[in-house]
Formats: C-alpha cells, sequence, structure tokens
C-alpha cells in the first residue's frame, strides 16, 4: 500500500479526516504519492513500523499528499538527492519532523534539503524540528520556529537561518567551498530579529561567520537572547562574493539592539564584531538594556569610534552609563587601545574590552582551553585546570552548552570544566 492509498483508507473510515491518524511504514522506498489529505486540528504522523529501522525506512520523492495543514514525520529518513529536488518546502502547511535522519543530496548542491521552508519569513510555513540529525546539505534549517535537539553536519552554506528557538544543537564542519556562498554558524536576515533565543549550540570547525545578525533603519533587533552558545572558526575562510576577501569571524552584529542578552558563550578563534552604525540624522545605532556576561571572546572589535572615542572601554559599556548595559564577568584573548595602527597586526586596533563592574571583572590573556581538533566532543573547548576562566561568578544558567551541570559557580564560556 502507498502512503496516499493508506491516507485514502484512514479518511474513508473517519469521515473524510485524516487528523490524528499514524501511518507506520515497512522499510523501504516511498514517494509521498497523491491524493487529498485534510488535518484541520491534529497531526497526521508518518512512521517506520515497529519492526523497521529508521535508516531503512525512507521517503526520497513529493506528492501531493503532503499538501495539507497538520504533517509530521517521525523515526523515519526523509532524503534529499543530488538535482535539488525540494519536496517539502511549501507544503505541509505546518511541518514536525521528530527523531528523523534528514540525509541530503551533497553540502554543494542548491536545494539539497528536502524540508527546507521556503516562506518570505520565519513565520510562513512554520516548522518544528526534535531530536534530528541533518547531514550532507546546502542550508541546514530555515525559517523553522524550533529546533531541539538536532545534530547538522557537512553543510556547505548556513546551518541555521532566521529560526525562532534553537534548544542544544551540534554542528560540525560548515565549508562553502568554491560556491561562493556565505556561510554563517547562524545567520539572521531581513527586518531586525525580534524573540530570538538560542540557547546550547555547539560549533566546531567552520569556515565562514560564525553569528551574522543585522537589522534595518527602523527596525532594530529587539529581546534576543544567546545563551551557551559556542563557534570554533577555523582556516581556512572562504570567500563569500566573486573577488571577495575570505570569510572568517566569529560573528558580527549590526545596527541597534535592544534587550540583547549574551551569557556564557566562547568565541575563542576569529574576531567577533559590532558595527554600531548611524542613522541619516548621525545618531548612534547601539545597544541598550543589554546583559553581556561571562563570555569568552578572541577579539570584541568596535566599529563605531564615537562610541569608544579613547581607551579600551565603549561609552555604552562604561560603569553606570545611561543606556543600561551591563559587561561583566568577560575574558578577552586581546584587547588594545584604539592608537591607529594598522588592521593586519594582533591585536586588532579597534579591540575593545568591556566592563561595567566597579572593579572590574573582565580578564585577559590565553584562556588555555583545549583547542585540540582531535580531541572529541565533550573536550575540545574545555578550560584546562590551570586556565583563568575557572569558577568565575554565580552562575546564571544551570548547565553548559553540552548539558553539563555548572554547580554554584560558572566558568567563563560555553563549556565547563
Amino acid at each position: 500500500m502507498t502512503v496516499g492509498a493508506a491516507v485514502a483508507a484512514i479518511q474513508s473510515m473517519n469521515g473524510g479526516s485524516s487528523d490524528g491518524a499514524t501511518i507506520y511504514l515497512f522499510e523501504g522506498s516511498y514517494s509521498l504519492g497523491s491524493g487529498s489529505v485534510s488535518t484541520t486540528k491534529e497531526w497526521i504522523t508518518i512512521t517506520k513500523d515497529q519492526s523497521g529501522r529508521k535508516d531503512y525506512t525512507i521517503i526520497n520523492n513529493a506528492g501531493t499528499a503532503a499538501d495539507t495543514t497538520y504533517m509530521r514525520f517521525a523515526d523515519i529518513t526523509l532524503q534529499g538527492s543530488s538535482s535539488g529536488v525540494r519536496y517539502l518546502g511549501r507544503s505541509p502547511a505546518i511541518l514536525w519532523i521528530d527523531d528523523c535522519i534528514i540525509q541530503g543530496g551533497g553540502r554543494w548542491v542548491i536545494n539539497a534539503h528536502p524540508a527546507i521552508r521556503s516562506g518570505d519569513d520565519e513565520n510562513d510555513y512554520p516548522a518544528y524540528f526534535t531530536d534530528t540529525q541533518i547531514f550532507d546539505v546546502d542550508y541546514g534549517l530555515m525559517r523553522g520556529m524550533l529546533a531541539r535537539n538536532v545534530t547538522i553536519k557537512r553543510t556547505g552554506n548556513d546551518p541555521f537561518v532566521n529560526v525562532m528557538c534553537i534548544i542544544n544543537a551540534v554542528v560540525e564542519d560548515v565549508d562553502a567551498g568554491t560556491t561562493l556562498w556565505h556561510a554563517d554558524g547562524y545567520q539572521s536576515w531581513g527586518a531586525g530579529p525580534v524573540n530570538r533565543i538560542i540557547y546550547g549550540y555547539y560549533g566546531i570547525n567552520l569556515h565562514g561567520q560564525g553569528l551574522f545578525m543585522r537589522q534595518t533603519f527602523g527596525n532594530p533587533g529587539l529581546n534576543n537572547a544567546f545563551v551557551n552558545v559556542f563557534m570554533e572558526m577555523r582556516e581556512p575562510g572562504r570567500p563569500g562574493s566573486p573577488g571577495g576577501d575570505p570569510q572568517l569571524n566569529s560573528g558580527t552584529l549590526t545596527g541597534a539592539w535592544d534587550h540583547l542578552l549574551i551569557w556564557n558563550c566562547s568565541f575563542p578563534y576569529q574576531d567577533f564584531t559590532f558595527y554600531n552604525e548611524q542613522d541619516g540624522a548621525g545618531v548612534p545605532l547601539s545597544f541598550k538594556n543589554t546583559s553581556v556576561i561571562g563570555n569568552l571572546f578572541y577579539q570584541y572589535i568596535d566599529y563605531n569610534t564615537s562610541e569608544a572615542p579613547e581607551g579600551t572601554n565603549p561609552l555604552y559599556a562604561r560603569p553606570g552609563n545611561a543606556r543600561n548595559n551591563d559587561y561583566l564577568n568577560n575574558h578577552y584573548i586581546y584587547s588594545v587601545v584604539d592608537a591607529g595602527v594598522g588592521c593586519a597586526t594582533t591585536p586588532h586596533w579597534r579591540s575593545r574590552s568591556c566592563d561595567t563592574g566597579v572593579p572590574a571583572t573582565h580578564s585577559f590573556g590565553d584562556p588555555k582551553i583545549d583547542l585540540n581538533f582531535s580531541s572529541p566532543i565533550g573536550t575540545f573547548g574545555v578550560p584546562n585546570a590551570d586556565s583563568p576562566l575557572l569558577d568565575r561568578f554565580p552562575s546564571l544558567v544551570p548547565t553548559d552548552a553540552l548539558g553539563r551541570l555548572r554547580g554554584d559557580t560558572s566558568d567563563i564560556g560555553a563549556l565547563e570544566r
């Protein structure tokens, strides 16, 4: 029996509705097939037979049976093709992929991911991805509402674009190769991001940019939180445009941000850059109501010299600043006074060491963490026994980026020793 035939049988016995139905598939490869699926208030679930194996129970083609409101795939494999056919892009209207394997058609194949959502923003064609592994795709997840307990490996482009909420993600090997794609660990584009939460992101072997977030004039970033984010950038960087320079930095935040929270994050390789641009009247677009606590920065780069006239601490991050910003217990590997030296030097001539504490709470220099690339997940990036990051401040979050308890006092950064 095909998927379409199973749906027809269910609806013939259920008054024309598939609400709450479950279809069990024997091992094999399936198309979604033809036929109308009616769901108005509950999921229809497509899953494997109890005796089957997830990686041998495969959906690999499109069909009108996906044209419905609520569809859940559970405990099966969704397989992309090397021809870049994206068969779950705009249907079903609301998609839930739970405990599945998504195997794309190749990291440098356009539309290699079968379930990338293709609306105009994150609220179009909402999707939920839980307990799922994703491999060999161009983009990892785009415009989803929730990604929880996901693993994404071998992407040629961004692992995450405009995903509203990420809870516990492991990302490995992001590399655009020769495609000229601008591969970012997490990208937000369009109007200023609103109500984004990234809690627990362990990313290693990234060859582009880490966080890449912008706001447009009149649309500031509002109510965004990044907690327990670890992003390890690795040479070589890749050019994001024809003739462009290689892109390799831990993150870029551009423009105005209100209620921005960055706690216990680690950016141990490459600069993290804040472009505090000015509006048409020359008024700085900067940060207010911001909390930046317990983070490890290779370098914190500030490109608005009017906000940091002299010294290493910008006006918006000085004790008692009028914008209600807190910068506390951060570690800066490099930081220098803006003395006009060339940009090719280390430390960079715009590197800062923000601190609102009195007395100061920051620290500097070698963080002494494990950055041996052969180290397994769970130890790579963890502070050494003699690291200045250890036990620095009362814990703000209960666990680290890999779910390990922090205790009463927290190490600086995303990973606890």
